[in-house]
């Protein structure tokens, strides 16, 4: 309870939040095309919306960083592995739960507007698990912001691959495909695109970019000095 306080004592933090619920429906109350056409609008606008899950798992602990609030957490509560863990509980809990609202909303728009049945609906909502490059990005940014001791750094490097940036490195090396937005580029498309790695190996790449990010972050928050 004292995280989710904590996590919700930030109005970036909130902002995040609403940007991930609202942007995806936002987006297609404006689409008026077949169904085709707006389920791939609806992945992209899925991508897009990860800028929120950025801004509030940088901002999470990143807030603590420039505040200096995390000297004293760490000061009152010795049993670092259990504030990590604490910590990305809640995350992973905001994230999973943002992600529900956000496609419950996004359905709900498709719906209105093309008049169609749920069950066309959930049959062309192959993107749903899109959720695993939301914990992954998430999780991420969180470490990064751990590594660098700040929210700012990681949120400018994520945020501009997500508005653009990994887009344009494709363009002029196709080994941008490995970098970690574009590597789970199909968990939002469907159907899957043969310009972008599969679902599966996405997630392999995901995982090592992740890997050893956790693990130089967490030997870092635990064992670095209060100071």
């Amino acid at each position: 309870m004292c995280e989710i306080i904590t996590f919700f004592s930030d109005y970036w933090c909130w902002i995040g939040v609403i940007l991930v619920v609202i942007l995806p429906s936002a987006g297609l109350c404006i689409i008026k095309n077949d169904m085709q056409d707006t389920t791939y609008s609806l992945g992209k606008v899925l991508f897009l919306a990860q800028v929120g899950v950025i801004l509030y798992s940088t901002n999470y602990i990143g807030q603590e960083y420039a505040t200096s609030r995390l000297r004293a957490t760490l000061l009152a509560t010795p049993k670092r592995g259990q504030l990590l863990m604490s910590k990305l509980t809640v995350l992973t809990l905001i994230t999973g739960a943002s992600f529900i609202l956000s496609m419950s909303l996004a359905m709900l728009v498709v719906k209105l507007n093309h008049q169609v049945s749920w069950a066309v609906i959930f049959e062309n909502s192959v993107m749903m698990t899109a959720v695993l490059s939301w914990l992954i990005l998430t999780y991420l940014s969180f470490f990064a912001s751990i590594l660098f001791k700040s929210g700012i750094v990681p949120l400018a490097i994520f945020a501009s691959l997500i508005l653009g940036m990994s887009q344009l490195m494709l363009v002029i090396t196709k080994y941008a495909i490995y970098l970690p937005d574009l590597a789970l580029m199909n968990y939002f498309s469907y159907p899957t695109s043969p310009m972008f790695l599969s679902r599966m190996c996405g997630l392999i790449i995901g995982l090592i970019w992740l890997l050893p990010l956790v693990m130089l972050a967490s030997k870092r928050f635990l064992c670095r000095d209060v100071r």
